[in-house]
């Protein structure tokens, strides 16, 4: 990420704050990794991770605003301009000014056997992508105070375990990117007994579906996934 996509990340993450919207949307994926570095989340923490997607999760999905928001003028007034991918109409909204590129795209935890197309978040005047696993992030979500704002991510341990465990779904070059970052991350996690025993509680509250991902990730990469601190 660029000092410039830094700078248009800011200037979208206070349009929302103006608009009341930052209470309601968790920042995840790699972007998140920005706040833990700047929110001093991890210890020493650097954030490495480079990509043009930003990524929020309804968390008030069921929210009720009166009026309801309007993400897609709010957006529109930051300069991205609205893509609806053919042939399912999932929306995401692209950024492309003096070489900068950033997307930004809405998601939603999926319930049930999942929604067939994108969902329509009425309160929010726009239709989401729903995945699988987001459950994970929203259920272990904490608030950075950084850069004058507070902002909903994924505590660490959550961010790591879910890459694991949607790892062998994600393109080539994506599941490559993730496993960097999970490293990285996770080696923090484990200079402090404290995280690392918040990585265990965390890794208790999944489904055993979800935990014979996360083994069979660390069997395939040979990670220690809860190390001893020495």
């Amino acid at each position: 990420m660029t000092e410039n996509q830094k700078q248009k990340f800011w200037e979208v993450i206070d349009s929302f704050e103006k608009n009341e919207l930052l209470e309601h949307l968790m920042l995840i994926g790699s972007w998140a990794e920005l706040i833990y570095q700047d929110g001093n989340v991890l210890d020493g923490f650097k954030a490495t991770s480079r990509t043009f997607d930003l990524d929020f999760l309804i968390k008030s999905r069921y929210k009720q605003f009166n009026p309801p928001k309007d993400i897609p003028k709010i957006l529109k007034e930051q300069g991205f301009d609205l893509e609806h991918r053919y042939p399912d109409d999932y929306w995401k909204f692209d950024y492309y000014e003096d070489s900068i590129a950033l997307y930004v795209e809405f998601l939603v935890p999926e319930i049930g056997r999942g929604a067939v197309g994108p969902v329509e978040c009425e309160q929010y005047s726009l239709k989401a992508t729903a995945l699988r696993h987001l459950d994970i992030l929203s259920t272990h979500a904490i608030t950075v105070n950084t850069n004058g704002y507070d902002i909903i991510v994924p505590a660490p341990a959550a961010y790591v375990l879910q890459k694991m465990i949607i790892n062998e779904e994600r393109k080539p070059d994506k599941r490559t990117k993730d496993q960097r970052a999970i490293d990285n991350i996770l080696s923090y996690i484990h200079e402090s007994s404290e995280l690392t025993e918040e990585l265990k509680r965390t890794y208790e509250s999944l489904t055993k579906k979800q935990k014979k991902k996360i083994n069979q990730y660390c069997e395939i990469h040979l990670v220690d996934l809860f190390k001893e601190m020495e």
